[in-house]
């Protein structure tokens, strides 16, 4: 049942893997001894032994861990978020943690998104796409949204209200977003800065 769920077209399909990979590579292993090694040996009896199969299968593993590996320098070298973080952007992260309570939604870019749960111990208004719910909406619509300053005060204040947002993360990713100035809003009030990160605390009045 659940290898006819793993196909189900939904953005964390791969996710759905997980269960799978020890299993997998458990019956990997025994057909690769049971039924491959008597194989070999059948045919080239030197090539049989279970240390020979063993440095085989090393040999033929190889490729992919040397694919992960430089993938992962690649990523390293474009020094983009989430490998790399300005300390402005880290310290306004630490700040959330030591004051932000751990139910305290946090509104930012994705790229910040994805690093307030774990680094500043709060709730992300958008992170993972597989963790986040309603993401491709909140991505594609509401935030650009949020950040164009042509948008209606009005309109913020209602999607701060709707999703309980008490913090605002405001820095390189956020102005990447549009040009909205937080600091022309009285309903944002700055409690955390450095360099060209702030953090603004909701203060919109009670309903």
């Amino acid at each position: 049942m659940h290898l006819a769920i793993v196909y189900i077209p939904i953005e964390f399909q791969i996710h759905l893997l997980n269960p799978w990979q020890v299993p997998l590579a458990v019956l990997a292993a025994a057909f690769w001894l049971d039924r491959v090694g008597p194989w070999l040996r059948s045919r080239v009896p030197r090539l049989g032994s279970p240390a020979t199969l063993a440095a085989l299968l090393l040999v033929i593993v190889i490729p992919t861990n040397l694919y992960l590996f430089a993938w992962r320098f690649i990523d390293l070298r474009r020094y983009s978020a989430e490998y790399f973080l300005k300390r402005d952007e880290a310290a306004a992260l630490t700040w959330l943690e030591s004051n932000a309570a751990p139910e305290d939604v946090v509104l930012s870019s994705v790229d910040i998104g994805r690093l307030v749960p774990g680094m500043g111990g709060s709730t992300a208004f958008a992170a993972h796409y597989a963790m986040t719910l309603d993401y491709e909406n909140k991505t594609g619509t509401l935030l650009p949204r949020f950040f164009d300053a042509a948008t209606d005060d009005a309109w913020r204040e209602t999607l701060l209200r709707a999703y309980n947002v008490r913090y605002l993360f405001y820095g390189d990713h956020e102005r990447a977003l549009g040009d909205f100035d937080p600091e022309g809003w009285p309903a944002l009030e700055p409690v955390f800065s450095q360099g060209g990160t702030t953090v603004y605390q909701v203060t919109l009045p009670a309903e």
